[in-house]
């Protein structure tokens, strides 16, 4: 669905408005918000059409993609260096909820995953791709974390556990199992999605032969 929709300001604002329209108690429509939601991964569709920069930064994005030229993340903050710059970078795709591009960056050589929420905007260059050749696949867990890496992880859980697990993160449904007991069998990419998942609900499940994600619990809970 990624691939297929993306829904620009004007488009998503006109079917806020439709939504609007109907009656609030209308199951129809409040289904379809909830299916938005899940979609775009905003609390609502106000939230998607209410940032008006973003909206313009997807748009020179998606331009820039299809175009293979290069741009530059103007006032990007990153969370890793603690700084604001701006960035060169050639777009390549955008992630599954529309909340991060993933770019080769000309400085480092290296493809990286960028927050949209965190480019101050996008100046779309007339220079053409160069490194199209360099651009690394990246792939990304049902948890939406990417990485190189593929840990595995086995959980055992409640039912409540399992029907939040599902919820919050659909592609996991296709790594449950039940024999009598709730499983969760994967590898992800990163630790920090399933980490922060499985603390939020220490009670309700239990970690099964998975010494890495036992040992960012043991760090995350003593930093925390």
């Amino acid at each position: 669905l990624s691939q297929l929709i993306h829904l620009s300001e004007e488009e998503a604002y006109l079917l806020h408005n439709l939504l609007g329209t109907l009656t609030s108690d209308c199951q129809v429509a409040i289904n379809l918000e909830k299916k938005l939601t899940a979609l775009f991964d905003a609390t609502s569709v106000t939230e998607i059409i209410g940032n008006k920069v973003t909206g313009e930064n997807i748009m020179r994005l998606r331009q820039a993609i299809d175009e293979k030229k290069q741009v530059t993340l103007v006032d990007y903050e990153s969370g890793h260096t603690m700084s604001i710059s701006n960035r060169l970078v050639e777009p390549i795709k955008f992630s599954t909820n529309y909340t991060d591009i993933y770019a080769y960056e000309v400085s480092t050589g290296i493809t990286k995953v960028f927050k949209l929420s965190r480019i101050g905007c996008v100046d779309l260059s007339l220079d053409d791709w160069q490194y199209e050749d360099k651009h690394a696949t990246i792939e990304t867990d049902c948890f939406r974390m990417t990485g190189k890496e593929d840990i595995p992880v086995t959980l055992k859980m409640t039912l409540m556990a399992k029907n939040l697990l599902i919820e919050e993160y659909p592609l996991s449904a296709k790594y449950v199992s039940y024999d009598g007991e709730w499983w969760f069998r994967a590898t992800v990419k990163d630790l920090a999605g399933v980490g922060r998942f499985v603390i939020g609900l220490a009670d309700q499940m239990e970690v099964i032969n998975s010494p890495k994600l036992e040992n960012y619990i043991r760090i995350f809970t003593k930093q925390h």
